[in-house]
């Protein structure tokens, strides 16, 4: 134990004191520790009471060492080890403070105050933490070493889970982009498969329109062709007719003037038939006489050919023609 001024100093140097102390503790689990500290002490209030205490560095080490076994007793040595610096400061001056009054690191700390003699504890070295046993010390380096190892492990594997989440999350990001992709090319095929069927629905319609009307003009053309057809064998029928009228009138006009011939055919034959009568008898045996009969027949009467004529052209060349010869002559046919 050491302090900044002896107790038979004629004065007292009221701030920055140094007081330094080797604190022997033990823990729950029975592992005994030597803690080498080093105070810095202020004195504050009424100075009539800093003198009050005879000795108050032997005051201070020793109430620092009993809070500071009691405080102990309470942790078990890897509890504590990890950790001695600062539950060590936090037992003697408290800890860190914010301007509110909650605990936070980097904060200022309240200290440990002596209301005996003005004293108090502003700050605190851990000058070192001194295990007494090696194989407990061992122990612990080890373990410290594994809690070490253990650290960088986990260490590593949340470096390697961080950068797993942000690959997968840039996977998601890029499936989720693909997928919007996909679905907005699944849109724009369906607006262009409704926009291709709209086309094709209008083509539809103005290709039954234009058939319609193309039906309803073939339609028109038929019915103009019929009228025309109509029209035609009206005209054609008209024209029969007056060529049948015309055929008939022509018909009638050669009757009468078959009547006519006819007629005078009668009267010609009325007036030869005296000599006629004579050469039949004369050619009443003579075969010629059939001739004669059927060249001159009826129609040649009709056709206006003379007895005469007829006598003529069927005796020609024969022993007969100056006979026949004289008989047209003496008729005059």
């Amino acid at each position: 134990m050491s302090a900044g001024v002896s107790p038979a100093t004629p004065y007292l140097r009221v701030e920055n004191n140094q007081v330094s102390d080797v604190v022997h503790v033990e823990t729950l689990d029975h592992v005994r520790l030597a803690l080498h500290l080093s105070y810095r002490v202020d004195f504050e209030g009424d100075p009539l009471r800093w003198f009050s205490v005879e000795n108050y560095v032997k005051f201070l080490c020793d109430h620092v060492r009993s809070l500071l076994k009691g405080a102990i007793r309470k942790h078990t040595i890897e509890d504590f080890y990890a950790t001695s610096t600062d539950r060590i400061r936090g037992f003697i001056v408290g800890l860190p403070e914010s301007p509110g009054g909650e605990a936070s690191r980097g904060g200022k700390r309240a200290g440990m105050a002596f209301p005996a003699n003005g004293m108090r504890i502003v700050d605190v070295d851990v000058l070192k933490v001194a295990l007494e046993d090696e194989k407990i010390r061992a122990l612990l380096d080890q373990a410290q070493h594994d809690v070490v190892r253990s650290n960088i492990d986990l260490s590593n594997l949340s470096r390697e889970l961080a950068v797993t989440r942000q690959r997968e999350a840039i996977s998601r990001e890029t499936a989720e982009v693909k997928a919007a992709t996909k679905v907005r090319q699944d849109e724009l095929a369906r607006e262009l498969a409704t926009s291709e069927l709209a086309t094709a629905l209008a083509r539809i319609a103005n290709t039954l329109r234009e058939t319609d009307e193309r039906r309803r003009l073939v339609e028109a053309e038929q019915t103009l062709e019929g009228y025309k057809l109509g029209q035609r064998i009206e005209r054609v029928a008209r024209e029969k007719d007056q060529e049948l009228a015309f055929y008939a009138r022509e018909q009638e006009q050669r009757i009468e003037l078959l009547r006519a011939e006819a007629e005078t055919a009668v009267h010609r034959f009325q007036a030869v038939s005296g000599n006629f009568s004579e050469a039949l008898l004369a050619l009443g045996r003579n075969e010629t006489l059939v001739k004669v009969a059927q060249a001159w027949s009826v129609q040649r009467l009709v056709e206006g050919e003379s007895l005469g004529d007829t006598l003529s052209r069927l005796f020609h060349n024969t022993p007969l023609k100056p006979l026949v010869d004289k008989l047209v002559a003496s008729n005059g046919a």
